[in-house]
């Protein structure tokens, strides 16, 4: 499955930072795939952003806003 963004980087920490144009479809993309679903752990989400836990331990930082990631 191929997910487009608008930009993708990762964080120092090990964060990935991924910047899409459409949060709430890519959210429901992320949770609702039968493959995916069983993936993500957690999902926390506001107006313009969202942090998906991984069951593997990644964390995915993605946002609709703001400046492009810290290391594409």
């Amino acid at each position: 499955m191929i997910l487009h963004v608008k930009d993708v980087g990762v964080h120092p920490s090990g964060v990935i930072d991924i910047v899409v144009s459409d949060l709430n479809r890519f959210i429901k993309l992320l949770t609702e795939n039968s493959k995916l679903k069983d993936e993500v752990s957690m999902v926390f989400t506001s107006e313009n952003r969202a942090v998906v836990e991984l069951k593997s331990g990644v964390v995915l930082f993605i946002r609709r806003l703001g400046p492009p990631p810290i290391i594409r």
